[in-house]
């Protein structure tokens, strides 16, 4: 299947999916209302419309990536048995909603939509390419690649931990030379490939890095369409995030806030390139922002059901999606304590609490049982970071506990009537304090000598210079000064109209300010750009985007003067976006290299393994052993101490195993210089010799990256004779 109709198959099936299992959740009455169209009597709200369009087709991506996952941990996905059950469970509840009004429409008319929706169908063209043509890095040693390879497993095997037989037979004494170990704290002795942890028992165990939901739709769509389809999901969850935006901004203010949010996100750099790029930042930020808008309209009538699921199921799946998302429910915690304490739980909003709050412990379940050294791993580098930083925890234990004095001295009513008292002064207070830390980070920190900071990066054995002090200059550009400045204030404009829209506006804030304040702090990446910027683009370039966005909405709403005023600033804005984005908006990384590497295995037996001389700490066997390997099912192993592996018994033991395979039928290869084979007297001959080429942008640590490189890999490879 072409790749392009994969994307649109999942697009199809997901909004269908939803939309009937929204009309079966939905009440008669607001189905009627809601969707009906012109034709069958009484015009439905046309902002609705377009709402419930989109609205229906997460929430059946939302339930179709989470029945995949499910089916992904149990070890029983495949494709078809997807299909089937999403089929049955789309007949099911088409039968149980028969009884629905025939005005109920699965496809409300276009000429409903507002006029301010009607951008967005040129936009989606601009979108197809500017999203749309995905780098192609498949090539292990970064996050990227190893993505990819884990859904082609996933496609092939059915399951997301690893069994494999050839490493289940290998001799534990030669794990120390045919795979990597791990120094302490590491939760796993060793990794076959970066992202690819093996724990030692039981024997053949592979436990992948990372946590499910984004390698699973991967493997959807490598099962539809092979791996280049599996490259294009970014660019989908690209564009669905920016229409989570759009929609919010158009609730907040109107259609002219929309444009300016539509503009600020095409135009971006960052969200271009990483809506390329196979990793989780597109897909976080439409479950987030998608999430945001679901609760801004649920929280508006908490008896709509289908909002508030749609809602806790965007937020839940977050936590299956990125290990730093956790800090998300914090918002869904409080809106419960809040609700709580008020008094004013009621039964229907366990449709929004029990989503976010189950698959909250999915995740944690999942974390352990199924990707525990990842877990591991990452919440003891921020226990760690918290031992340096005490700061952090007592900041948050004196919230908790103001927040519980303040529970059990006052009800919300007289909380609330003294806050309007006080409202002013702690807005200000606020507004200032966000200035200062602005101004601190753009004018202060980049210039101040004792924040600089060396990290010693073991995984690619050098000590790595981190640049933690110019985040904010970093960020600048690409959403340009004029954005950043443009954000910083839109932030204060929107936490001055705060009390007017408390639920709403405040999500936004927290997302946003929480992630903002985190990450321009601590980048807590590889600081290599542009790589290490990812990091701001599920939560950090949106918020910006949107306050800048509301400001600017808002002062063109003013006298004639102001409004000149922002739309100059909103075309310098833009102009800015642009000029700072070109380089990233023309490049394409690797092109062409998924059909080379298919063209490289081609040239080998079916059963192979290759041995890679490589002492380098991320070298060949990694880069091109990785997809060889799961995208192509030809075996990798990397020997990077050949010292080490000199002793009498461990080449006897080397020789037994290579004999092992040839007698269950692999094409043994050793890939790199022969002079090790020679010294040890192994039989070998000249097999030949792979190449690999593809453009790349440079990666800098020091300034913002120009310049494209040529890169090429070569494989030579000689054929091990039995002995």
């Amino acid at each position: 299947m072409p790749d392009w109709l994969a994307v649109c198959l999942i697009v199809v099936v997901g909004y269908l999916f939803g939309a009937v299992v929204w009309r079966w959740l939905d009440d008669a009455d607001a189905a009627a209302t809601t969707w009906s169209s012109a034709g069958a009597g009484g015009a439905a709200s046309s902002q609705d419309a377009l709402d419930h369009i989109f609205a229906a087709l997460s929430l059946g991506l939302g339930l179709a990536g989470w029945l995949a996952l499910q089916l992904a941990e149990a070890g029983q996905y495949n494709l078809p048995l997807l299909t089937l059950l999403l089929l049955l469970l789309t007949l099911l509840t088409a039968y149980q909603s028969r009884h629905l009004p025939s005005s109920f429409s699965l496809l409300p008319s276009p000429f409903s939509l507002l006029p301010s929706s009607f951008f967005l169908l040129p936009w989606l063209f601009l979108a197809a390419w500017l999203f749309f043509r995905p780098h192609e890095y498949i090539l292990g040693g970064a996050d990227a690649g190893v993505y990819v390879s884990l859904a082609a497993n996933i496609d092939r095997s059915g399951g997301i931990l690893i069994d494999d037989p050839l490493l289940a037979q290998l001799d534990p004494a030669l794990y120390p030379h045919l795979l990597r170990p791990l120094p302490p704290p590491e939760a796993a002795p060793y990794y076959w490939f970066p992202g690819f942890y093996v724990p030692g028992e039981p024997a053949g165990r592979v436990i992948p890095q990372f946590y499910p939901l984004h390698p699973v739709w991967l493997a959807v769509a490598h099962g539809l369409g092979g791996a280049s389809a599996s490259l294009l999901l970014p660019g989908l969850w690209g564009t669905l995030g920016v229409i989570a935006l759009f929609l919010l901004a158009r609730r907040w203010g109107g259609g002219r806030a929309a444009l300016l949010v539509l503009g600020g996100m095409t135009l971006n750099g960052l969200q271009i390139w990483f809506s390329r790029y196979p990793t989780t930042e597109t897909l976080t930020q439409f479950l987030l922002w998608t999430g945001v808008w679901a609760l801004a309209v649920w929280w508006q009538d908490r008896s709509r059901r289908t909002w508030g699921l749609l809602a806790g199921l965007m937020w839940g799946l977050l936590l299956l999606t990125r290990i730093d998302m956790f800090f998300v429910a914090a918002l869904p915690a409080f809106l419960l304590f809040w609700l709580w304490w008020g008094g004013q739980v009621r039964r229907q909003d366990a449709w929004f609490f029990a989503p976010v709050f189950l698959l909250a412990l999915h995740a944690f379940a999942h974390a352990w049982w199924q990707s525990r050294p990842y877990f591991l791993n990452t919440f003891g580098l921020g226990l760690r970071l918290l031992e340096r930083f005490p700061v952090l925890p007592a900041t948050a234990a004196l919230g908790l506990l103001l927040l519980l004095i303040l529970s059990r001295r006052y009800r919300p009513a007289g909380l609330a009537v003294r806050w309007r008292r006080q409202q002013k002064p702690v807005l200000i207070g606020a507004i200032v304090l966000l200035l200062l830390l602005a101004v601190y980070a753009w004018f202060v920190r980049p210039y101040d000598p004792t924040s600089l900071r060396i990290w010693d990066n073991w995984f690619a054995g050098a000590q790595v210079t981190m640049t933690d002090r110019e985040n904010l200059l970093r960020l600048g550009w690409y959403l340009s000064p004029v954005g950043v400045w443009l954000g910083v204030g839109g932030a204060c404009w929107l936490l001055w109209q705060w009390p007017s829209r408390r639920l709403e506006i405040g999500a936004v804030l927290f997302v946003g300010l929480f992630f903002s304040l985190l990450y321009i702090w601590r980048l807590q990446n590889n600081p290599v750009l542009v790589y290490g910027l990812r990091r701001y683009v599920p939560a950090v370039i949106p918020f910006a985007t949107l306050a800048a966005a509301m400001l600017l909405s808002a002062l063109s709403r003013r006298r004639s003067w102001l409004q000149a005023a922002a739309w100059g600033l909103a075309l310098l804005w833009w102009a800015g976006l642009a000029l700072a984005g070109r380089g990233l908006a023309l490049q394409v990384d690797a092109v062409g290299l998924v059909d080379q590497v298919a063209e490289a295995a081609a040239q080998m037996p079916a059963a192979s393994i290759l041995l890679y001389n490589d002492p380098t700490p991320v070298g060949l066997g990694d880069f091109i052993g990785m997809p060889l390997q799961y995208l192509h099912g030809r075996y990798a192993f990397t020997l990077r101490d050949l010292e080490q592996l000199s002793q009498p018994e461990q080449i006897e033991r080397l020789r037994q195993t290579i004999a092992g395979w040839q007698s269950a039928g692999y094409a043994v290869y050793w890939v790199g210089d022969p002079a090790w084979l020679q010294q040890q007297q192994f039989a070998f001959q000249p097999d030949q010799t792979l190449a690999l080429a593809a453009q790349t942008l440079e990666g800098r640590y020091d300034r913002q990256p120009q310049a494209v490189l040529a890169r090429e890999w070569v494989l030579t490879l000689y054929l091990l004779q039995p002995q």
